[in-house]
């Protein structure tokens, strides 16, 4: 399930760059995360993990000239996870 839940991330990273928004990371797949994976046990910490691992990989993966016009989103990308934190409330 973590394959496929890092495939989700991707997705919405690529949708992003798409539609020129963070609206779909914003609106939709942060408020997911913050009402799923704690009710599935997965903690804050791997959600963070995931969000570096793949920045990595695209990274990785695109050559430098690409890079300028994906590192907004990404940022993006990271910074709305940050800001949801404190909405992320563990179960017990």
């Amino acid at each position: 399930s973590c394959i496929r839940d890092l495939n989700m991330f991707q997705a919405y990273l690529w949708l992003c760059v798409l539609q020129g928004s963070l609206a779909p990371v914003e609106d939709e797949l942060v408020r997911l995360c913050t009402m799923v994976m704690p009710r599935v046990g997965v903690p804050w910490e791997m959600i963070v993990q995931w969000n570096e691992i793949l920045m990595e990989a695209v990274l990785d993966r695109t050559s430098l000239s690409q890079q300028p016009i994906l590192q907004p989103f990404m940022s993006g990308f990271i910074k709305a996870f940050q800001e949801a934190q404190e909405h992320f409330i563990e179960e017990p």
